[in-house]
């Protein structure tokens, strides 16, 4: 009896809790750790906010092109703002009363506007979405073009689906792909900078806009 006794006695206590030493270590290298991947996690959700920005853009381009054929309406799809040095850009959605896209071009500064989304630093009090205040867009290269242009785009989506451009009254089908330039900014030295290889919405004459990387 007396040996079981001193069995039981000599066994160690497996339910004893930490002590506080052990707990201010796992602390400590939670802190190491969070310090380490930091990082990281900052640039993995900044890269996301850019891709995020650039999707929610061709989805809703994507939507105005369904909505075209649906309501069997030319739609027009403006982009004023292009801004290389800021996070700002805008994208402004018109509904058309008629088939034409050159005739909705002549009527446009009477269109109804459906919606107008914000980018960047770009401001929309009507606008009640999710806002990334660090990507903006800035610019646009069509087919051909070497360097990003910061002129409006306004682009009309025809019945059958079909991409045109507007530009100074004449209507022109899309010639080859093109693309919206996205990019991420950081504040510096009073300014902002463009970091990283950015993203891009790409569409042509017949497809739907799709994100894709770099400029």
């Amino acid at each position: 009896m007396d040996r079981h006794r001193r069995h039981a006695a000599a066994r160690p206590d497996v339910e004893r809790g930490f002590t506080l030493v052990e707990l201010l270590i796992v602390i400590v290298l939670i802190g190491i750790l969070g310090l380490i991947a930091y990082p990281t996690i900052e640039a993995f959700t900044r890269t996301d906010s850019e891709a995020g920005v650039a999707t929610d853009i061709a989805r809703r381009f994507n939507r105005t092109r369904d909505a075209a054929k649906r309501r069997n309406r030319a739609y027009i799809v403006d982009f004023p703002v292009f801004v290389g040095n800021q996070p700002l850009g805008q994208m402004d959605v018109f509904e058309g009363g008629s088939t034409s896209c050159l005739t909705e071009s002549a009527a446009m500064p009477n269109l109804p506007l459906i919606v107008s989304v914000p980018f960047g630093e770009t401001v929309a009090p009507a606008f009640r979405g999710k806002q990334v205040d660090a990507v903006g867009l800035t610019g646009w290269l069509g087919a051909g073009d070497a360097n990003a242009r910061q002129a409006a785009l306004r682009l009309c989506i025809a019945p059958d689906g079909s991409v045109w451009r507007i530009d100074n009254g004449a209507v022109d089908p899309l010639d080859g792909r093109l693309r919206l330039v996205i990019r991420r900014f950081e504040p510096t030295g009073g300014g902002w900078e463009p970091i990283g290889p950015g993203r891009a919405v790409e569409m042509t004459f017949a497809s739907n806009a799709r994100m894709v990387v770099g400029p």
